[in-house]
């Protein structure tokens, strides 16, 4: 199958109910991803991911192919205007980039403006505002750094690589990694859910690796050879959407484990620690909570000045509040983050203690 034909038969099918079949055998973890000895045939993609396991998976030609044209598929959905400038940032891009259009891939639905690429360093502000794009692709912790009143042309905001915690107009979300490229797409008619691709199944489980409506996301490639249920490390919700298509649908997408608040009495729960209303204290760039232990958060903040006392005490009650605990919140301050994927909140507590177990 070509990508025209396969564009052409996702067209027709997406609308037609899914069929999902029960899935059997072992749950494959990155530890056993890391020891698969890999088909000598493919491409090769290596990642970290946010896990501190890096893994090297080889992807099919297939996958090439779903890859496109899942991309394809999600401007067609948001309706993007093909002429239009993108402007991407991203890590992995290394220095600046200039192609004429959006890739040959598209050549096949029409002809498309210029793409500008940059890496995530300077003053992106200045780089985006001289661009002026009409669309932008980055990740969610990126974009809250982004003046976007200032961005007068722009149209759309296609985000991927981490967890969605707010709501914009213009934005579109991706859920994918990098071994199994595209996962899900954002309903172009429900923003609340994301509609997973035909060449993927995703299961959820819970600790007990038991079928359940919110756990662990078990993900199937059915355009690999051997990605059969592997634990992708991420936590999710099965959902429902009455746009019409028959996809399988997520309805939200929680993060990590490790993304999880632990209280002192041992309960969990997704802190929303994601508050833009912090600039409105104090002048931060970039934010980042680590649990140290049961009682402790640390407050990592870039800033463009040190904060006095007051809002201090201001961006603490903040948090307190958000993350459903009076933590002792100590703010520590940095002069950059590190390129990357990126978590709003990392429980440090839980994974020493996980580690310990393990020794």
């Amino acid at each position: 199958m070509n990508l025209r034909k396969l564009l052409q038969h996702i067209e027709v099918a997406q609308w037609k109910k899914r069929t999902i079949p029960q899935l059997k055998g072992p749950i494959l973890t990155r530890k056993m991803l890391q020891d698969m000895p890999l088909p000598k045939d493919g491409y090769t993609v290596q990642t970290s991911g946010s896990t501190g396991i890096p893994v090297t998976v080889k992807r099919s030609a297939l996958s090439g192919l779903w890859y496109q044209a899942t991309n394809i598929r999600e401007a067609l959905w948001h309706k993007r205007i093909l002429s239009e400038t993108f402007a991407v940032i991203r890590p992995n891009i290394f220095k600046e980039i200039y192609e004429p259009s959006w890739g040959p891939a598209f050549s096949l639905i029409g002809k498309t403006g210029p793409v500008y690429g940059r890496p995530v360093k300077g003053d992106l502000n200045e780089w985006l505002q001289k661009i002026q794009p009409g669309y932008l692709f980055t990740y969610p912790s990126i974009l809250q750094t982004i003046d976007l009143d200032k961005l007068t042309n722009l149209k759309g905001i296609k985000t991927t690589g981490e967890t969605l915690n707010y709501f914009h107009p213009l934005i579109a979300d991706m859920y994918s990694t990098e071994e199994t490229g595209t996962i899900a797409i954002q309903c172009p008619d429900n923003h609340e859910v994301y509609h997973v691709m035909e060449n993927i199944i995703v299961e959820i489980v819970d600790e007990n690796d038991a079928p359940a409506e919110c756990g662990r996301v078990i993900v199937t490639d059915l355009s690999s050879r051997y990605l059969h249920r592997y634990d992708i490390g991420d936590y999710a919700e099965m959902g429902e959407c009455h746009c019409g298509r028959g996809l399988q649908t997520i309805k939200r997408i929680l993060g990590r484990k490790r993304n999880m608040v632990t209280l002192p009495d041992g309960s969990r729960h997704w802190p929303l620690v994601g508050s833009r209303a912090y600039r409105d204290v104090a002048p931060v760039r970039r934010y980042q909570a680590v649990q140290i232990d049961a009682k402790t958060i640390e407050l990592r903040l870039e800033v463009d000045s040190a904060l006095n006392s007051e809002q201090e005490q201001k961006i603490t009650k903040m948090l307190q509040k958000a993350i459903l605990y009076p933590f002792d919140v100590k703010i520590v301050y940095v002069d950059s983050f590190p390129v990357g994927k990126f978590e709003e909140f990392i429980n440090l507590y839980d994974v020493e203690k996980e580690r310990a177990a393990t020794v």
